[in-house]
């Protein structure tokens, strides 16, 4: 009987060492490339305005697929009225729950977390920043090489606020 439970945990440990050392000479690779028909349609630079509490602007952006293809990249800048200037940037790629994630940072030292769902006709978006709440971007393809977004947030004395960006396509690149 002794030998039996022995021979048992031998076993039982031979097995667990050869499930270890296969997990050990697995070649670790990146995921493939993203085939998302809408993050692909991003790709280009974009022109644009966006009405909001702060006035109005115009934009400029530019989305690129980074890092093997895993992100898409977007650099962004907006010239307000009164002369003020921002520029930012962010990542967006597809979690393993098929969820689109992205993060974005700026130059007013926003650092922002987003997390919501798409299709290839746009995307809905929350966004988090910390100590200035969540905002809502409902962004929507209007044409071949236009979108719109509608962005609504709550101010600090907690009244909701929206602003509205209109941008189109300038150059389409791979």
């Amino acid at each position: 009987m002794m030998w039996t439970k022995v021979f048992l945990y031998f076993f039982l440990i031979c097995f667990v060492s050869l499930i270890l050392a296969q997990d050990e000479t697995r070649e670790f690779k990146s995921p493939a490339p993203l085939n998302d028909t809408f993050l692909k349609w991003m790709v280009g630079e974009w022109r644009g305005i966006t009405e909001s509490a702060m006035g109005a602007s115009n934009d400029w952006m530019k989305c690129e697929l980074a890092l093997g293809g895993q992100f898409l990249l977007i650099h962004y800048k907006s010239e307000i009225e009164g002369g003020a200037v921002a520029t930012g940037m962010g990542a967006l790629t597809i979690n393993r729950e098929g969820k689109m994630v992205g993060i974005w940072i700026d130059s007013w030292r926003t650092i922002s977390q987003g997390i919501g769902k798409h299709d290839s006709t746009g995307s809905t978006m929350e966004w988090t920043t910390p100590g200035m709440g969540t905002q809502i971007r409902i962004m929507e393809k209007i044409g071949a090489d236009n979108f719109r977004t509608i962005m609504k947030m709550k101010d600090k004395d907690g009244k909701e606020t929206q602003a509205y960006s209109e941008m189109r396509r300038v150059k389409k690149t791979e």
